[in-house]
């Protein structure tokens, strides 16, 4: 089986639909078969994503790529004070 880094919105729409799968009647290990990936990464998956939606996930992001700009920010003045004192 081959790697593949999942984004967060391809988790929470394969999430739905193991989540579908069940509501019409499917086993869970049928579900997540179905999903394409193995039960120790839908569990993974569902402790980490499991109360999120799609807008919630896009929000996530943006408050990750904004944290990530910050803490460059932070890093350099930092760098900077330790320079010039």
């Amino acid at each position: 089986m081959s790697w593949k880094k999942h984004s967060a919105e391809e988790i929470v729409g394969k999430l739905g639909q193991v989540r579908a799968s069940m509501n019409s009647g499917a086993a869970l290990s049928r579900a997540i078969t179905a999903a394409g990936v193995s039960k120790a990464t839908y569990f993974r998956w569902r402790a980490q994503y499991q109360d999120l939606d799609s807008t919630q996930v896009a929000q996530l992001k943006q408050i990750e790529t904004r944290n990530a700009r910050l803490r460059r920010a932070l890093s350099e003045l930092e760098f900077d004070q330790a320079a010039t004192g």
